[in-house]
C-alpha cells in the first residue's frame, strides 16, 4: 500500500472530521476535556468550523495522505506558515468549545499551549501545525 501526500480541499473536510473523531476516541484526556454528551450534529458543526478556518486563514496549508490503492484519505494535517513577523503578529487563534466539552479545562489546556508558543517564539517567522490526524 502506497500513501500519497496531496493538497487537501474543502471537499475533504467531512472525511477529516471522521478521522479526527476516530484518532482521538481513546485519548485518556477526553474524560477531562471532552466528557460529553455531544449533540447529534457535533461532527457537522466541527466540519463547519474547520471549513471557516481554512477559508479565512491565508497561512493555512492543508495536506492529506491518500491510500493509493483505495483512494481513501487516511490522514490529514493543517500547517500554518508564518513567513514574516507581521504574519505572526496578525495570527489570532480563536478557541471555540461547544456543548459536551469542559470549557474551563479546554481553555486552560489549549490556551496554555498558545501562550507558551507566544512566549517561546514571539513574532519570529515559523511553521507550525494546528491539526494532525
Amino acid at each position: 500500500m502506497a500513501i500519497i501526500v496531496q493538497k487537501a480541499s474543502i471537499a475533504d473536510v467531512p472525511r477529516v472530521c471522521e478521522i479526527e473523531t476516530a484518532a482521538y476516541a481513546e485519548n485518556p484526556a477526553n474524560t477531562v476535556l471532552f466528557p460529553g454528551p455531544f449533540p447529534s450534529d457535533s461532527v457537522a458543526k466541527r466540519a463547519e468550523r474547520l471549513i471557516t478556518e481554512i477559508k479565512s486563514d491565508q497561512t493555512a496549508l492543508c495536506l492529506k495522505a491518500v491510500d493509493e490503492e483505495t483512494g481513501e484519505t487516511v490522514a490529514f494535517a493543517k500547517w500554518h506558515i508564518y513567513k514574516t513577523p507581521e504574519a505572526v503578529a496578525a495570527a489570532e487563534r480563536v478557541l471555540v468549545f461547544g456543548p459536551g466539552t469542559n470549557q474551563e479545562a479546554c481553555y486552560a489546556f489549549f490556551g496554555g499551549m498558545i501562550e507558551k508558543k507566544k512566549e517561546i517564539l514571539g513574532n519570529k517567522p515559523h511553521i507550525c501545525t494546528s491539526l494532525v490526524l
